[in-house]
């Protein structure tokens, strides 16, 4: 059989050994990648619930501190009449109410700014990690 006719036959058997050893290279890194996607997915996943429980927890924020507005207000400054004047009890209820809105407010800001942007930060480094132990096992193999 000649070189002509053995190039003939491993193109029609779909490229024969050279194929196969390149198909067995490739596996483990296509593993590695696809391992590597789905790390990413899932931390990303994770920051983006991080996220929604900050917005969450805002918007009770914002709607607890109008509620407490509306109906609290009133009869705190009702009753705070009855020992400072109208001015005064006013001036006392909303900088309560002020304090506790302001509270509520960070707390949620603070969740909403651990997830915002949704980047696979811990899935990068640990892939940085690996590719620079691989290189540094490769040149001490060399």
């Amino acid at each position: 059989m000649t070189d002509r006719d053995r190039t003939a036959t491993e193109d029609s058997t779909g490229g024969g050994f050279t194929a196969g050893i390149v198909q067995k290279a490739i596996a483990p890194l296509l593993r590695v990648l696809r391992d590597e996607i789905a790390s990413a997915k899932r931390e990303v996943g994770q920051r983006v619930a991080g996220a929604k429980r900050g917005l969450v927890l805002t918007a009770a924020g914002a709607v607890l501190a109008l509620v407490a507005v509306g109906l609290v207000a009133a009869l705190d400054v009702t009753l705070l009449m009855l020992v400072v004047p109208a001015w005064a009890a006013v001036a006392i209820t909303l900088v309560v109410f002020l304090v506790a809105a302001g509270i509520l407010l960070a707390v949620g800001i603070r969740g909403i700014s651990r997830g915002v942007p949704p980047v696979p930060r811990d899935t990068i480094a640990a892939a940085k990690n690996r590719t620079e132990d691989t290189g540094t096992h490769a040149r001490a193999i060399d």
